[in-house]
């Protein structure tokens, strides 16, 4: 409820995503149970408090208690601190919490769930009738009709065939394998363990940080696998392992910053990159892009930036020119074409942004880098090849023949970054 609305003015844009991702993170930092080194005034205000009371009452979180349709607010009409159900802006009940709790129980409806709504278009050159989910004409679930009568009355007797076309379309697979083939590649250990000293020695990482989940075996093999992946990202792109860390800038984590099914991310607010506990493993190279993506941004002045997305806003123009040609090609290519088709079966843009797409070329140009030299490191970067995907029509990474075009713009983006920024190997 902290959270404002977003404004509509592109001037506000950038505070309110600020005052929003640090709200997030506060969040997140609850969630993971953080000490929190600053007074909160959202705990102390009138909102949180009510809220609060109303989930004890509600019995969360053994029960998934839901308000819907109805809000429990102050009742500024009433005695102490008294509490109103309203509905809109009618006041429903007043008194207690509990009470109103009670009383929602009792009186509230189940959100009736609508059935799937369709369009239908006639090609004017052959006069064919087709079927399509509601907004969405690129896909067509039925074709070859005759007439819109013919039309009409396929969707009222078969909608749960057509709803059952529409769900297998919009499942996309998994991108990733779910299990990691043994690495192959140097030996960097020399076949021991990474202490944590050796770690920070070689990757100096602002900090490493690891969630309540790992215990001392599991940290080991993370520091282990971590360390051969970065080492392995070092020798593809031919920079010494320091500078991995961005300067000492980025920060690394294991399990402490994510749950659910959430897989490895970036948080920009912290530069830090969290490997998840389950899904982690695999995306490393695709957070490292991001940090790299968008600590040149913050370099340039724009913290909450990247520099993909944002090219012009780099001021130096050999960096802003190597930027931009990746993109130009990555959006040139059929690589974009397919992620956009997924976007097209989502309700939100995420597949074809462009931070995404430059993120997931990255991991593909890692894994071609890394055959050269006959290694493999699922644990860098796992990603299912087009066969194993199983969708062609959507898959979301780079074909080996689409990749041969942007590794040399790949090549461009590192050289630049390293020769044109505040990014210098050691002796």
């Amino acid at each position: 409820d902290s959270i404002e609305t977003k404004p509509r003015r592109t001037y506000a844009v950038q505070r309110w995503v600020t005052n929003t991702m640090v709200k997030i993170l506060l969040i997140k930092d609850i969630l993971d149970e953080k000490p929190l080194s600053e007074d909160i005034k959202v705990f102390e205000s009138t909102g949180f408090q009510i809220h609060a009371g109303v989930m004890k009452a509600g019995g969360w979180p053994a029960i998934d208690f839901n308000l819907y349709p109805y809000q429990i607010i102050k009742d500024f009409m009433g005695f102490g601190f008294q509490v109103c159900v309203v509905k809109g802006q009618r006041i429903k009940k007043r008194g207690t919490i509990e009470e109103c709790v009670e009383w929602i129980k009792e009186n509230s409806g189940t959100k009736t769930a609508t059935k799937p709504q369709y369009d239908i278009f006639r090609y004017r050159s052959t006069e064919e009738v087709f079927i399509t989910p509601k907004g969405k004409k690129e896909i067509i679930l039925v074709r070859g009709l005759q007439s819109v009568a013919e039309a009409k009355t396929y969707i009222a007797e078969k909608s749960d065939e057509l709803e059952e076309k529409y769900k297998i379309i919009r499942t996309i697979p998994e991108e990733r394998r779910d299990w990691n083939r043994p690495r192959v590649g140097e030996n960097h250990r020399n076949g021991k363990d990474v202490s944590p000293e050796l770690f920070k020695t070689d990757f100096p990482f602002r900090g490493v940080e690891f969630g309540n989940w790992v215990n001392q075996v599991e940290r080991a093999a993370c520091l282990n696998e971590a360390y051969d992946a970065l080492s392995d990202l070092s020798a593809v792109l031919g920079i010494n392992n320091d500078i991995i860390t961005l300067n000492g800038k980025l920060a690394l984590a294991f399990g402490a910053r994510g749950s659910g099914t959430a897989l490895a991310h970036y948080e920009p607010i912290k530069v830090v990159i969290n490997l998840t506990k389950k899904k982690g493993a695999g995306s490393l190279a695709h957070e490292w892009f991001h940090a790299l993506d968008n600590y040149i941004s913050i370099t340039h002045g724009s913290p909450l930036s990247f520099a993909s997305d944002n090219p012009r806003n780099i001021s130096d123009e050999r960096l802003s020119d190597t930027f931009r040609n990746l993109v130009r090609a990555i959006n040139a290519s059929d690589f974009y074409t397919r992620s956009a088709r997924i976007d097209k079966l989502k309700t939100k843009k995420y597949w074809a942004t462009t931070i995404e797409l430059a993120a997931r070329g990255f991991e593909k140009y890692v894994i071609s880098k890394l055959a050269i030299l006959e290694f493999e490191n699922d644990y860098l970067a796992n990603i299912r090849t087009m066969e194993e995907f199983g969708r062609p029509d959507v898959y979301p990474y780079p074909t080996n023949e689409e990749i041969k075009l942007l590794i040399p713009l790949y090549d461009e983006v590192i050289s630049s970054v390293y020769n044109t920024m505040k990014l210098r190997q050691s002796a």
